[in-house]
C-alpha cells in the first residue's frame, strides 16, 4: 500500500509545492494539505496518514503544539518537522516531543524524499553531527538516573547505544551481526518500552540522561 503523507503548512504556495513534489513520486500519496494545527489534528483523526510533514511556525496552534497533542493522545505517526532555522530551540523541542526528523524549508526535493523514506522505514533520518549540534546547543542538563535502562535486555541496551550514536539500522545490523529485520524489531521494542516515538527522540533521551554525552557522533 502506498504510504500516505499529510502536509501541514499555513502558506498555500509552500504546501502546494510540497504536495506536487510528493504526488510526482509513485511511492507516495498526499493527504490534505492542512493549513492550520486544528485542521492537521482533524485530518490525522479522519485519514490516519502514515507520515506527517509539519511546519513548526503557524499562527494559532503551532507545530509544536500539534506534535504535543498527537503524542498526548497516543498517536505515534512519524512526524518530519519543517523549519527555517536548522538548529533553533524549536527544533530541539520538536525532537524532545518525538519528531522523527527535521528539514529546513529550502531542502532539495531529493532530501525530502529520502528523509520520508527513511522515517517510514523506521530508520534514522538525521546524521549524528546534526543531532550533536542541536543537542549541545539546546539540551537540558538533567541528572543521571540511578539505574539506566533497566527495562531493556542486554541486547536492547547495546542497540539503544548504537541508535543514540546515530548509526543507521543497516550499520547496527553489521555491528551486532544480526539481520536488518532483527534490528527493526529491537528498535521498535526499545521505543515501546521507553515510551518514545522516534529514533531522534531516543537520541534526546540518551543525551539528557548523560548516557552518550561524550560519545555522540
Amino acid at each position: 500500500m502506498t504510504p500516505r503523507v499529510l502536509v501541514v503548512d499555513d502558506q498555500p504556495l509552500f504546501s502546494q509545492g510540497l504536495s506536487m513534489v510528493l504526488e510526482a513520486r509513485p511511492e507516495f500519496s498526499v493527504v490534505g494539505p492542512a493549513a492550520s494545527g486544528q485542521q492537521a489534528l482533524d485530518l490525522v483523526a479522519a485519514e490516519r496518514p502514515d507520515a506527517i510533514l509539519l511546519d513548526l511556525r503557524m499562527p494559532g496552534m503551532s507545530g509544536l503544539e500539534v506534535l504535543a497533542r498527537l503524542r498526548a493522545d497516543g498517536d505515534h505517526t512519524p512526524v518530519v518537522v519543517l523549519t527555517t532555522l536548522r538548529h533553533g530551540q524549536a527544533v530541539y523541542e520538536a525532537m524532545h516531543r518525538g519528531a522523527a526528523a527535521f528539514l529546513t524549508k529550502d531542502a532539495p526535493p531529493a532530501l525530502l524524499v529520502d528523509t520520508l523514506e527513511r522515517v517510514l522505514d523506521g530508520d534514522l533520518a538525521v546524521g549524528a553531527p546534526e543531532l550533536r549540534e542541536v543537542l549541545e546547543r539546546h539540551g537540558a542538563d538533567l541528572p543521571v538516573p540511578e539505574h539506566i535502562l533497566p527495562e531493556l535486555t542486554e541486547r536492547e541496551r547495546a542497540v539503544f547505544l548504537l541508535c543514540a550514536k546515530g548509526l543507521s539500522n543497516a550499520q547496527i545490523a553489521e555491528c551486532e551481526s544480526v539481520s536488518l529485520a532483527t534490528v527493526k524489531t529491537q528498535v521498535s521494542a526499545i521505543l515501546r518500552k521507553l515510551g518514545l516515538s522516534s529514533r531522534v527522540q531516543l537520541a534526546v533521551y540518551a543525551y539528557e540522561n548523560h548516557i552518550v554525552r561524550a560519545s555522540l557522533g
